[in-house]
């Protein structure tokens, strides 16, 4: 088992409740994915994941995917 990363995505399409809900879901559904947060206030999400099980690319993927604006630091 390797160590866990944790990292934390900034973006645009997080400004409601049920989009940030919505974001959490399926970022704690990916495979490898331990925690995960999402906050309109802070407009973040944030995941702590295994990686030999996803990569960081994917998250951001899905993400992008579902319609959130990254921004990248």
């Amino acid at each position: 088992m390797s160590d866990q990363v944790s990292f934390t995505l900034r973006g645009r399409g997080l400004d409601c409740r049920a989009c940030s809900l919505g974001l959490y879901e399926v970022v704690i559904k990916i495979e490898g994915v331990e925690q995960a947060t999402a906050s309109i206030k802070d407009g973040r999400v944030t995941a702590l994941f295994d990686p030999e099980k996803t990569k960081r690319e994917t998250i951001e993927d899905l993400l992008r995917k579902r319609g959130v604006q990254l921004k990248m630091p």
